[in-house]
């Protein structure tokens, strides 16, 4: 989602690095970069190791990913905040986010199924 009305802008930079020998190992150069990006007005930063083969076809802001879902929207919206608060304490994770917009649109739709089925038979 991008765009004026969205109050959501994404963006995806791709950074190729020198070759190897040139270079201190990646995941380095990624722990070297962390603090200079972290502090920027605005923008949050996620910075991961591209891996050369990627499974799964959904485009994320972390190498790894977990699906919390919840059939009670009430108690997924009340959880999903704890759970990356108490998933970014850890020394262990780096840069732990949420892809949960809470401030989506929503419309609820409801169908008259007696006028529909009329105009189904047409």
């Amino acid at each position: 989602m991008v765009g004026p009305n969205t109050g959501l802008s994404t963006g995806r930079l791709l950074i190729p690095l020198k070759p190897q020998d040139e270079r201190p190992l990646a995941l380095q150069v990624l722990e070297q970069m962390r603090p200079r990006v972290a502090n920027i007005p605005g923008l949050n930063v996620f910075l991961q190791n591209q891996s050369v083969l990627r499974i799964g076809g959904r485009v994320s802001k972390s190498e790894f990913q977990y699906s919390l879902v919840d059939a009670d929207m009430r108690r997924l919206l009340a959880w999903t905040p704890r759970l990356v608060e108490r998933l970014s304490a850890s020394n262990v994770l780096k840069d732990v986010t949420s892809d949960l917009i809470l401030n989506n649109p929503e419309v609820r739709v409801e169908i008259d199924r007696e006028r529909a089925s009329a105009f189904a038979s047409r």
